[in-house]
């Protein structure tokens, strides 16, 4: 099965084939036959193929399928990805029939699949965030209660210099009185 991302078909899973770092992991629309059935996106038949096929591996050994069916699975025009299967023999016309008939449910199924994933990542994302926002919004609490405390500090610190401003005022008019006492005296 080849994900349709980004511009780009990436093959996502498989079953008997084992060629994971060959010719056939990313594909281009329009490039090669499974590139070409994904950018008309209809299904496409081809048969005896002997060059660069992929092989399919049943555990006991590989053989060459000779017979290929590509399937695009597009929901409501646009495209999910691509199916391509391969046989030994020849596709009948009932599988033709089966796979033409439900190449939109898969598709649906696998769109669905798709949304639930980005909607998992953006779930995710958010709850990352939230956590951010209360991480921040905590250290701002906390920032703000130091601020409170240096502001609680700063008007008690203010309110000492009121009261030894008024106790040296107090001082200054009894230093001038005794002045005013003494000059008086000394006359």
């Amino acid at each position: 099965f080849y994900l349709y991302e980004k511009g780009e078909l990436i093959l996502t899973s498989s079953y008997c084939f084992t060629d994971r770092s060959g010719n056939f992991n990313k594909i281009a629309l329009g490039e090669g036959m499974i590139g070409q059935a994904a950018l008309e996106q209809d299904i496409i038949l081809f048969s005896n193929v002997t060059d660069d096929v992929p092989m399919l591996n049943y555990g006991a050994d590989e053989i060459k399928p000779e017979h290929f069916m590509i399937i695009p699975l597009v929901m409501e025009g646009d495209l999910v990805g691509v199916v391509l299967l391969g046989s030994v023999l020849p596709f009948s016309t009932l599988q033709k029939e089966f796979v033409t008939q439900n190449t939109e449910s898969i598709a649906v199924t696998f769109s669905t699949a798709k949304s639930r994933q980005t909607i998992k990542g953006l779930l995710n994302k958010a709850t990352e965030q939230q956590k951010e926002l209360h991480l921040a919004n905590e250290e701002l609490g906390n920032q703000t209660l130091e601020l409170q405390k240096s502001q609680e500090e700063l008007q008690s610190q203010q309110e000492e210099l009121r009261v030894t401003n008024e106790e040296l005022e107090e001082q200054t008019r009894a230093l001038k009185e005794s002045e005013r006492e003494l000059q008086t005296q000394q006359e």
